[in-house]
């Protein structure tokens, strides 16, 4: 909350809340100051009930008419402090007032109850009430709890409330704010981080730029590695909150460990992947050179097997000509000596003849072995 003007602080010291003191103040101010002013007074009127300080807004708009983005922002903060105080959620019937419009009092109450329901994540409940309450208003606001309710379920139809959210004519900061919300939670979408920087981009460009936006924007840096972006939105999320929040305070300190939890991992991922890669690839090349080894040691072997046998074949062939040709050289001498001792004298010779062939042929073949 920003802090309190002079002139809300001026009537909050006046003691109780007073519509005539209220009204006079608003004359009184500029009109960018409305919201706070009414959101600082109405809010002592919290604790007695919802219906009473649902009604009294109810009547306040319609005197000062206030516009939709106004009643939206009102209900925003009016409702974290009903909560803060332990009020009960209001019910969808609130008891009709003398001189209340009933249209703008049941708008009031839903947009009370779906910020009650968002902020205690009441998720199957504000997705069943959001369907039922677009039949009675086709509103950006109820769209965004819809959103928002959807993506925490996950449900199929939270990307398209979203889009139709938005995209809305009557889309302004809180449901822009509630649509970011969503995203935030909304883990399983594999786009995440993109749709949060884009709706965070453009709120920003728009001027709606807040210490929650900075700290929803620093989720989708952080799942991006974007780590010091990240970190940085987180301080300016703690440097814009001020004093006196604690709670959020300490949810802007969890987001800040994770963001650092988060890097740590990432790192020591890394660090393990990039071992192991070298282990494998130091694995894989031993391998490798083993694998080459074995195959060149069965070539060589096949080589040796297949020269063997080759040359088995040649040692075959030699014998088999060597003793064709003691059988052809001794026939032939024999038809053409005529005497014996011719005959055993050319005998002797070619059989001296092929013994030297099939000699020399196996000095050749064990030479070709070694």
């Amino acid at each position: 909350m920003t802090e309190m003007t002079g002139e809300a602080a001026e009537l909050a010291e006046e003691g109780s809340y007073s519509r005539v003191k209220l009204l006079r103040r608003l004359e009184k101010s500029p009109r960018s100051q409305r919201v706070e002013i009414i959101s600082r007074n109405v809010s002592d009127l919290i604790g007695q009930g919802c219906q009473v300080w649902l009604t009294e807004l109810a009547a306040l708009a319609e005197e000062v008419r206030l516009t939709v983005p106004e009643l939206r922002a009102l209900t925003s903060d009016l409702s974290w402090a009903s909560r803060e105080a332990g009020e009960d959620i209001p019910t969808e019937s609130i008891k009709p007032v003398e001189f209340v419009d009933l249209d703008l009092l049941r708008l009031i109450t839903i947009y009370t109850r779906g910020q009650r329901f968002r902020f205690d994540f009441r998720f199957r409940l504000l997705h069943e009430s959001a369907h039922i309450w677009l039949r009675e208003h086709d509103d950006a606001l109820i769209r965004a709890f819809g959103a928002f309710a959807a993506f925490g379920l996950r449900e199929p139809d939270g990307r398209h409330m979203y889009m139709q959210s938005v995209e809305a004519v009557d889309a302004d900061q809180v449901s822009r704010h509630v649509c970011l919300d969503g995203l935030w939670i909304g883990y399983y979408l594999p786009d995440q981080p993109q749709l949060i920087l884009a709706l965070s981009g453009d709120m920003i460009g728009r001027g709606e730029a807040g210490g929650n936006l900075y700290f929803r924007r620093a989720r989708a840096f952080s799942r991006l590695g974007e780590t010091e972006k990240a970190l940085a939105d987180v301080y300016r999320a703690m440097d814009m909150l001020g004093c006196g929040n604690n709670a959020i305070h300490q949810d802007y300190v969890r987001e800040w460990q994770i963001i650092e939890a988060r890097a740590d991992l990432e790192k020591a991922g890394d660090d393990l992947a990039q071992r192991l890669a070298t282990e494998l690839r130091s694995r894989a090349d031993k391998h490798i050179h083993k694998a080459i080894q074995d195959m060149e040691e069965r070539v060589r072997s096949a080589e040796r097997l297949v020269g063997d046998g080759l040359l088995k074949v040649v040692e075959i062939l030699g014998l088999f000509v060597t003793l064709a040709g003691f059988a052809v050289g001794g026939g032939f001498a024999m038809m053409k000596t005529q005497t014996w001792w011719q005959i055993v004298v050319t005998i002797v010779l070619i059989g001296l003849g092929s013994l030297a062939f099939f000699a020399l042929l196996r000095i050749v073949m064990r030479f070709r072995r070694e």
